[in-house]
């Protein structure tokens, strides 16, 4: 059985030096307001945000992989569309858990509801509601809203001081079949659990 937590803040990146010129603010920094470990446990957007993704999310039912791994189908004809196979025993990904690009979307009713992408440095989430996107890059973490509404934090704050049940990401588990999660609302949503046919 494999699992791995990752916050907004770490995208495993332990301090990350990309170079993303267009979200810099002319002072040289990730543009947005600076904010302290305040504002991850009050009230805030990726709260609000994982609250949305409920609309899209299967909790209570295991779905089933294809014979590929790249989609995961329920009985109420809900989809979970997998960019890469997903890391579950007999998948050729399945070595790959702690490496692996979660790039997924999930369909309701035959049209996409949730999306979750990653990059080298960034994810973004996107529910109903717009998207909420988290990129690292000079020690910096920005965080955007749906809204547009930007926010900054050094991650060597966020290592040293913040709660990290409290910051953005995801949690995911994976042996026989898989499970994902968002964690840091105001309770951790699981979004769907998947198992091999």
């Amino acid at each position: 059985m494999h699992r791995i937590s990752l916050t907004a803040t770490l995208c495993l990146t332990l301090l990350a030096c990309g170079d993303e010129e267009d979200s810099k603010d002319d002072t040289g920094g990730l543009a947005g307001e600076a904010i302290s470990c305040d504002w991850f446990d009050g009230d805030n957007c990726w709260k609000e945000h994982v609250v949305s993704a409920q609309a899209c999310a299967i909790p209570d039912v295991t779905g089933t992989f294809n014979a590929n791994f790249t989609i995961c189908s329920f009985p109420d004809g809900t989809e979970v569309h997998f960019d890469t196979p997903a890391p579950v025993a007999g998948s050729p990904t399945e070595d790959d858990f702690f490496d692996y690009p979660w790039n997924f979307e999930i369909f309701v009713g035959g049209s996409s509801c949730l999306s979750y992408t990653t990059g080298e440095y960034s994810w973004s989430l996107e529910t109903p509601d717009g998207s909420f996107d988290s990129l690292v890059s000079s020690g910096e973490n920005q965080l955007t809203c749906p809204s547009g509404d930007q926010v900054v934090i050094g991650t060597m704050t966020i290592f040293s001081d913040c709660d990290w049940n409290s910051l953005p990401g995801y949690v995911a588990m994976s042996g026989a079949g898989m499970s994902f999660g968002l964690t840091g609302g105001a309770e951790d949503l699981t979004l769907f659990s998947c198992s091999p046919e």
